[in-house]
């Protein structure tokens, strides 16, 4: 957010009762107003501090701020960005397709998933730990712990995937993430009849990852025995719904059509 065109993402509805926009979600008006909108139109005038807004003023001198109102577009370069505590780690979605490559889809699903039981004792037993599977189901803070650890693991096992693994080093500080991109709502168009929101993927995918990071959020201290089944739970769900949105926006400008295709190259009048 250090180009001041970033905001936090908090709250995990997009509407209020009265279908009014929260501040901090994921149709924030932070955004700016899509032609969908009751505003949008007299908001696409304004002057720089926003105290002239509308058509009717374009050409005026704002008496606030000393600008003309003219024509201003939505500024696609905020992004709103639902920030984790940075103890907990997700993959970054690209860093994930890679490390898929080198250990395999099925077994990085296994070892991210946490799937392990108490023993008598109070203790976890992981239900998949043989030679084969060794790091199955420890989770995603497993896996961020001893990421070095199952690389060199895997890369005695995939000798013909070193490639990915050189690969994987080079771009090692970019494989974990701890705060997730919003992208402008502008390109995420809502349809709303009232009393109703439609969810679109993204929408659905984006309110799941706000409700789980305010859960994590909420647990302190260390991740031990009490706590690391729900919060790997928490985790994995996270990672699934990021990976979704990565592959629903792929897909929408691979299509070369659509909202986002033609939100991108979308070209605003010129005032004259």
């Amino acid at each position: 957010m250090f180009t001041g065109k970033g905001f936090p993402i908090r709250s995990a509805k997009a509407f209020d009762n009265k279908q009014r926009k929260y501040i901090d979600g994921i149709h924030s008006p932070l955004f700016g107003t899509t032609w969908e909108d009751e505003d949008a139109f007299r908001e696409r005038y304004s002057c720089e501090c926003g105290y002239r807004t509308g058509s009717v003023y374009e050409g005026e001198i704002c008496p606030e701020c000393g600008t003309r109102v003219g024509y201003v577009d939505v500024d696609l370069g905020k992004f709103g960005w639902i920030q984790m505590n940075t103890r907990y780690k997700i993959i970054n979605p690209a860093m994930y397709m890679l490390l898929q490559k080198f250990i395999g889809k099925t077994t990085l699903d296994k070892i991210i998933r946490w799937d392990a039981e108490m023993d008598a004792n109070a203790h976890y037993v992981r239900k998949d730990n043989n030679g084969r599977d060794k790091f199955a189901s420890i989770g995603l803070t497993g896996f961020a712990e001893h990421l070095a650890e199952i690389l060199e693991f895997y890369r005695e096992k995939r000798k013909n995937h070193e490639d990915y693994y050189w690969e994987i080093l080079k771009k090692w500080d970019c494989i974990f993430a701890s705060n997730i991109p919003v992208y402008s709502s502008v390109l995420r168009p809502a349809y709303t009849s009232p009393p109703e929101y439609h969810y679109t993927k993204a929408e659905q995918a984006y309110n799941v990852i706000v409700g789980c990071v305010n859960r994590i959020n909420q647990y302190d201290g260390e991740i031990d025995e009490s706590n690391a089944e729900g919060i790997n739970g928490l985790l994995y769900k996270i990672q699934q719904k990021v990976l979704a949105i990565d592959e629903f926006v792929f897909k929408m400008l691979d299509k070369k059509t659509g909202h986002i295709h033609d939100g991108i190259n979308y070209e605003s009048p010129t005032v004259k």
